[in-house]
Parts: structure tokens; sequence; C-alpha cells
């Protein structure tokens, strides 16, 4: 549901947006584990959410294209709330896993995606045949071979991604995993200046450090409030 609602704000409005309202998912996530005693409140947490805030709006904006926006304030606000809704629904999914879950060593995590994808190929086909038959999404085989090819090594690596995240969820906290996402952020910078050999503006590296400094505060107070626990 959460990339869903995501995936759906692009349609509405711009990406700088639905970045920066995305990583309010962190706050949601603070909130929601608050509210079942999975996580606390404290000055620290929630200076170090505001500047990985901060942060990825420096990062978001900076990359932001000077063109002139004439999308409908309406249409935006709807993108908008789609892209707070998909935070929230992360917020609350992540927390439920630690909750019901608590430890890694209670649950088969290849069982578990193994159910995953029995349940997805068995519910969610009927949906193709809706949406194709409607004119809503058509859906139609890759063209080529090169298709494929992205197609089939995006599947994986998605796998990947969602299996380590749920591992980390379970052996860590729904919070830190969470600020960790955001980690793409500097990440990306690196592997522009390794691979494209492209130096962004101060503002960026200033963004991306915010972002690094944040995970690192977090994930230390992290761990002193479950050894005190």
């Amino acid at each position: 549901m959460s990339n869903l609602l995501n995936n759906a704000s692009l349609v509405y409005t711009s990406v700088s947006s639905q970045t920066i309202l995305s990583s309010t998912s962190s706050f949601f996530t603070m909130l929601v584990g608050y509210l079942v005693n999975q996580e606390t409140f404290n000055k620290t947490k929630i200076i170090s959410l505001v500047g990985l805030l901060v942060g990825v709006i420096c990062v978001t904006l900076n990359d932001k294209p000077q063109t002139a926006d004439v999308t409908p304030f309406q249409t935006i606000l709807i993108g908008d709330v789609l892209a707070l809704l998909g935070a929230l629904c992360y917020g609350i999914y992540s927390i439920l896993l630690k909750l019901k879950v608590k430890d890694d060593s209670r649950m088969d995590m290849k069982l578990f995606f193994g159910f995953v994808g029995v349940f997805n190929t068995v519910l969610l086909w009927p949906s193709l045949l809706f949406v194709h038959y409607t004119g809503i999404e058509r859906f139609q085989l890759p063209p080529s071979r090169n298709v494929w090819y992205v197609l089939l090594f995006n599947c994986a690596i998605s796998f990947l991604a969602d299996f380590l995240w749920a591992r980390a969820m379970l052996l860590t906290s729904p919070l830190t995993v969470t600020v960790g996402l955001c980690l793409t952020i500097p990440l990306a910078l690196m592997c522009d200046i390794i691979f494209k050999f492209k130096f962004n503006s101060p503002i960026y590296f200033f963004g991306a450090f915010l972002v690094c400094f944040s995970f690192y505060w977090i994930n230390k107070h992290e761990k002193l409030d479950s050894e005190n626990s």
C-alpha cells in the first residue's frame, strides 16, 4: 500500500515534493512506535529527524529543475496527500512487523518472502485483468530482450533490498532502518563522483552530510535505548 500510494503521488505532484514528503516516514515511524511502546521520544531523536528532513530538502531542491510549474494546486495537493499517506502506511507497517515478530530468530525470512510471493501471485493477478480490460493500464510483454534483462535485474535487486530491509528491521529498530533508507542520498553522491566525475554543489554535500550524521546519531541512541531497556 505504501509503494502504491508513493507511486500514485508522482502522477499528481513533483518528484521533489514526493521525495521530501516520503522522508517524513521517519517521523511517522517514531510516532506510531511511541504509541505502541516500541520507540521513545527524546530531544536528540527529534533534532536528528529534523536534521534528516533538512538534509533531504537541501538535496532535493538542489536537483529541482528550473522549469515553470503549471500544475493546478488541487492536483498538487492530491499528490502531496498521497505521499504523506504512503509515509504513514510505511511507518505503521514497519512498527507492526517489529511488534509482532520482535526478533529475527522468531521468523524464517525465506518462508516469509515465499508466502509474500504466493499471495501476490494468487491474489493480485485479477487486478491485472481488471486494469487491462478497463483500459486503465494496458498489459503487454516486454518488447525486447534488453527490456527483459532490465526487468529481471530489477526484480532481483528489489527482492534483495526488501529481504535486507526486513532483516535489518528485526535486528535493529524500525526508526534506524527508516532513517537508514535515506542513505541512498550520500551513496548516490558517491556514485556521481566515481562513475560520472560529477561534483555537485556545496548545498548537496551539506544535505548528504546531514543525512549521514542523523543516521549515526539516531543509531547511537537507539542502541543506548535497547541496552537500557
